[in-house]
């Protein structure tokens, strides 16, 4: 460093010549280096000293004062110490964060050391959403805070802040999962940074358009201290002026800045549309987008729902990366360009052109040579079948992931490898496929599966399959009591997208059936909805019961866990069977081994059997007849009815027993019990009864109320 002549007194003047006072709470961005060395040959530790003695001098005992001692350990894959992390923000920042008397926060990205009266208040307990609500800087902006850089611009780190209140278009949340160590101990959580996107560099903050409007604006005071300045500002003043130019010009603070077209916008797709006929058969939708790789959002997902709006009338609902789902995040498109596991020399052992599977979904890109040991422990196989390559996912997990059979692992015997992964996090939109037939009455009925998973045939395209020509067959009419909707999602954050943005729709549904590899000749399992008992549940079972095909029902959670867990659950609570073709969770636990080739490259569509298919279609068609016919039948009449008189005849001595299921059915017509709880009570097939009402409503014998509202 250059010496400079200055001391504690002559850089307080510089403070105060910006307008520091007593009792502040002042933020400091901060480097130092470039006010020069003081006179006396002082170490940098003097040096540091001197700037903290006159910041305490100015602002007193009754001030505070915080510097930035940022680590982005999570995003970096690291622990995050509040005592052993370092500082990434300078050498100062890094003596300060050691001082006796400094509070340091437990932020995993952008800790926050202060040291003052307000030093616990601004640090402890802070939200881990690195910018939101409770964050430091939300309590430093609510206190009155002041900032003052030391030879830097008047921007700050806390116009994230400012970005995140306002829900500016261009940076988004994304979530950081990671491990705090504190006193030794280590735990498990997870921050939430409100991050530019990075595969876009015109998103990027562009700090001098902000120093050059503060300063037009005449917020930002300025004084010489050594061989460089100070700057400081209220965040007030900060905040208000991102708020007023963001108002008309939303991308100023950025480097895309008079280029809004370009920025925060979802880039095109890298994949060719599919072409699927005008009512494919299912089989044809499997196989054709079977070969998509279908990763929660991605190109290959938005392929595969692109092709199959031309099945059926699908409207598409869009979830920017970063929306909040309750108490889940929007993650970001992923996309594999290529990746690769080789000797180091050179020969190529497998590839993600082989099979995308080969790569983790949702992995880390990485580039190196690695120990045989740690690629084994990112490299997964699977036993079940020594040589299926298995579907692994890390969708909340930032690491990095191959995957290979296991026969090809135990070939692995070299001392080293070369990794390539090269893989993109990018903003994106979740999408969500809605297929709407209006019934008479608003009330609702909901078929779901997922579009997900990339190279798996019956997990789960066997459901869209099944649920599309459900619904195409629906359109065909007749018209229907209840509406109608079929929800394409991918896997659990695309459920829960859609229900925490269409509450006024979730409201009017009266009961679901999520459909769930169905393409196998296997008998169905149905798991009952977390009610048990709800008119879907025991329409399922009775449909089930009178179709002759083989199966049974499970209760909740009993055969499978999946987008049916998030219509059932609390602050939901839609009924939502699922229905599926597989050995229940229940019995291969503590694996999920549902199928001999379920999650592994072996699920393709030449294990789907069309029978199957089809009579997965024929029983949700008769569930819904159930549910359709179903009302609550009320008598006209007194005493037994004469049957002769309005031509229904039957003779008791050849044939007892429908003649007792006749006069049966008519003895429980009091008003008092549905044609389903007929059924059940006879422990007949619903369409006997249905038919007997039918006969009797025909001669104003019976008059039915509905049962949809």
């Amino acid at each position: 460093m250059h010496k400079a002549d200055y001391n504690t007194r002559s850089f307080a003047e510089s403070l105060r010549e910006v307008g520091l006072k007593e009792g502040d709470i002042v933020f400091c961005h901060c480097n130092v280096g470039l006010f020069g060395m003081p006179e006396g040959g002082l170490s940098h530790e003097n040096v540091f000293q001197t700037i903290l003695s006159a910041l305490q001098q100015v602002v007193g005992p009754q001030g505070t004062v915080a510097v930035p001692t940022f680590t982005y350990s999570f995003c970096k894959g690291e622990i995050y110490d509040p005592v052993e992390s370092a500082s990434t923000t300078g050498i100062f920042t890094e003596f300060f964060r050691r001082l006796p008397q400094a509070q340091r926060s437990l932020d995993p990205i952008f800790s926050v050391a202060a040291a003052g009266k307000m030093a616990k208040e601004l640090t402890f307990g802070v939200s881990r959403e690195c910018f939101g609500q409770d964050s430091f800087w939300d309590r430093f902006y609510q206190a009155g805070g002041v900032i003052c850089n030391f030879n830097f611009v008047a921007g700050s780190t806390f116009i994230h802040y400012v970005e995140k209140s306002l829900g500016l278009p261009y940076r988004y949340d994304k979530f950081f999962p990671g491990t705090i160590r504190i006193d030794g101990r280590e735990k498990k959580t997870a921050a939430v940074f409100f991050c530019q996107d990075a595969a876009n560099p015109l998103t990027r903050h562009d700090p001098d358009s902000f120093e050059k409007l503060a300063l037009e604006r005449g917020i930002v005071r300025t004084a010489r201290a050594g061989r460089g300045k100070i700057v400081a500002l209220t965040a007030g003043d900060f905040f208000e002026l991102v708020r007023q130019k963001s108002r008309t010009e939303p991308y100023y603070f950025t480097t895309g800045g008079r280029q809004p077209g370009q920025i925060g916008l979802v880039a095109g797709n890298s994949l060719q549309p599919v072409a699927l006929p005008p009512d494919a058969a299912m089989r044809d939708i499997i196989e054709k987008l079977h070969p998509l790789p279908r990763d929660l959002v991605s190109d290959g997902y938005d392929r595969a729902l692109e092709a199959l709006a031309g099945q059926i009338p699908l409207k598409v609902l869009r979830f920017p990366s970063g929306t909040g789902c309750w108490t889940w995040i929007v993650p970001e498109k992923w996309r594999c360009r290529k990746a690769s596991l080789m000797t180091t020399a050179g020969e190529e052992i497998f590839s993600y052109a082989d099979c995308p599977l080969h790569v983790a979904s949702y992995s880390q890109p990485f580039s190196g040579k690695v120990t045989r040991q740690e690629l084994f422990d990112h490299l997964y196989a699977d036993d079940r079948d020594p040589g299926a390559v298995p579907f692994k996912f890390l969708y909340y997990r930032r690491d990095w992931g191959l995957c290979c059979s296991a026969e090809q692992k135990k070939r692995l015997r070299d001392s080293y490898y070369l990794v390539e992964i090269d893989s993109e996090f990018s903003y994106g939109e979740l999408m969500v496929g809605e297929c709407v037939i209006k019934g008479r009455k608003p009330d609702s009925l909901v078929l779901c599966a997922h579009l997900c998973h990339p190279a798996q045939a019956n997990d789960d395209l066997s459901g869209i399959a099944v649920g599309v020509e459900v619904m195409r067959r629906l359109l065909q009419g007749p018209e229907t009591n209840y509406t109608y909707r079929f929800i394409i999602v991918p896997e659990t954050i695309g459920s829960l997208a859609y229900l925490s943005h269409n509450r006024q729709a979730v409201s009017r549904m009266r009961g679901g059936i999520f459909l769930e590899m169905l393409g196998l000749e296997r008998p169905f399992t149905i798991q009952r909805s977390w009610h048990g008992g709800s008119p879907l549940d025991r329409a399922a079972e009775k449909a089930l019961s009178q179709s002759g095909f083989e199966g049974r029902m499970y209760g909740y959670g009993e055969v499978v866990g999946n987008d049916e867990r998030q219509f059932n659950a609390p602050g939901v609570r839609v009924p939502m069977i699922s229905l599926s073709r597989i050995t229940p969770m229940a019995e291969t636990l503590p694996r999920l081994d549902y199928y001999p080739e379920y999650h592994t490259d072996r699920d393709t569509p030449s294990i789907i059997s069309d029978k199957a298919l089809e009579q997965s279609v024929d029983l949700v068609l008769e569930t819904i007849g159930i549910m359709e016919k179903n009302r609550l039948p009320g008598n006209m009449f007194s005493g037994e009815v004469f049957l002769t008189r309005y031509g229904i005849e039957f003779d008791i001595y050849q044939d007892p027993s429908t003649a007792r299921l006749l006069l049966k059915t008519i003895n429980e017509l009091d008003g008092g019990s549905s044609l389903l709880e007929i059924s059940e009570k006879l422990g007949c097939d619903f369409r006997t009864v249905e038919k007997i009402v039918s006969e009797l409503e025909k001669h104003g014998l019976v008059v039915s109320k509905p049962l949809v509202e």
